[in-house]
């Protein structure tokens, strides 16, 4: 699939580079970074993030390593 084909580690540099352009007034920027990471998934990877994201406690470090992890499949890392 789409999803298996994914480098989530490029997804989630170039979802750092967009935040870092965006600022709320009185909103911290990981609140910035949470509140927008559910729209930079499509398909598989959004099924996969309102499955997850309740058991991450909003710990964005931990739900980034969760996304990092389900993306590139266990054969990926394997091969590397």
């Amino acid at each position: 699939s789409r999803f298996d084909s994914e480098n989530p580690y490029h997804h989630m540099h170039e979802f750092e580079l967009v935040c870092s352009c965006y600022a709320i007034a009185g909103m911290s920027h990981d609140t910035l970074r949470w509140k927008l990471f559910p729209f930079s998934l499509i398909e598989e990877a959004r099924q996969w993030y309102t499955h997850t994201v309740g058991s991450v406690n909003r710990n964005l470090g931990e739900l980034r390593d969760k996304f990092c992890l389900k993306i590139f499949s266990e054969s990926r890392l394997v091969a590397l």
